[in-house]
């Protein structure tokens, strides 16, 4: 059971095991530690919550898939693993599940979790690791200031331009050598001197009889229309306006879970007229859940949730994410 929690946390950021509570899954940024010289990537920091108890049925569902057994025989282990979590903590032991953390039962009788932080559950940071870096040693700028000065010394600038000269003569001489002075290949109507990479020669092409000198078309332009305003707005392409955003909302107060999706539209239309707004969605255990309202944020569904819960009809709700 340890196994089948961890494997959804990696796909969910809420599980919940019913009759005694849920683990929750909060993003946390990348942080850079300086202090230490450490750097972490982001990560999943995982939370638990008593009062999530209600069934709704992921971790159930789950365990019928990985095991290939009944819905009921499911609910049967799980409620067996819930039972002997009470006894444990009941007698004061600390119960481990392992890579998520460890509960155990404070003198008010109030679970206490502690995760273990071996595992990142954000599968977006795969392949990323906690690493150290060693700091950054001081640098002397006024050594670098000075090695710039020696650079652009007239000595140093000298001996650049001898370098540049050598580096295109010195291929041109060998290229000299090594033609054949019996081959055509120096046959050509052209100066010497151009091999000289530092003298400006102009090219001037030949004029023949049959080239024909066009002259350009001059467009006459008609100075006495002038363009008005209007015109000119007319001719521009009209811009559309930019949709305004819509907020998501990944976490809804569940009024109920049913396998009838029928069932479900009836509850859905019990709540509007109620003055709701709510919503069917079909969950991965292939349930059908009425969400009664949406939220942005998983601590503002739980709030929500806990008042939602003081009203007659609405005791057993709870948050699930989609």
């Amino acid at each position: 059971m340890e196994n089948y929690i961890k494997e959804l946390l990696f796909q969910h950021d809420c599980v919940i095991i019913p009759d005694f509570g849920g683990f929750v899954a909060n993003i946390q940024s990348a942080k850079i530690n300086q202090t230490q010289n450490s750097f972490s990537p982001p990560y999943k920091e995982i939370s638990f919550n008593r009062d999530l108890k209600h069934n709704d049925g992921l971790l159930i569902g789950y365990v019928s898939r990985a095991k290939n057994i009944g819905f009921v025989d499911a609910k049967r282990l799980v409620d067996s693993f819930v039972k002997n979590l009470n006894i444990k903590l009941n007698k004061g032991k600390k119960v481990i599940i392992e890579d998520v953390g460890a509960l155990q039962m404070d003198k008010e009788k109030n679970i206490q979790f502690e995760p273990s932080n071996t595992i990142n559950f954000l599968l977006d940071s795969y392949g990323l690791d906690h690493f150290n870096f060693d700091p950054l040693e001081e640098y002397d700028v006024t050594k670098r200031i000075q090695k710039k000065f020696e650079e652009r010394s007239p000595a140093s600038l000298s001996r650049r331009r001898t370098l540049r000269r050598l580096a295109i003569a010195i291929p041109v001489a060998v290229a000299l050598v090594l033609i054949p002075l019996k081959t055509n290949m120096l046959d050509f109507n052209a100066d010497i001197s151009s091999l000289n990479p530092f003298s400006k020669t102009e090219q001037v092409q030949p004029k023949t009889e049959s080239a024909v000198t066009e002259k350009p078309k001059i467009e006459k332009i008609d100075i006495e229309k002038p363009v008005t305003i209007e015109e000119t707005i007319t001719q521009q392409a009209p811009v559309s306006q930019p949709e305004k955003p819509v907020t998501d909302l990944h976490y809804y107060i569940i009024a109920g879970s049913f396998l009838s999706e029928n069932n479900a539209l009836g509850m859905k239309k019990q709540l509007a007229g109620q003055g709701f707004d709510p919503v069917v969605f079909k969950a991965n255990n292939d349930f059908y859940r009425v969400g009664m309202k949406g939220y942005s944020s998983i601590d503002l569904a739980i709030k929500e949730m806990r008042e939602m819960r003081k009203k007659q009809g609405f005791e057993q709700v709870w948050v699930t994410k989609y």
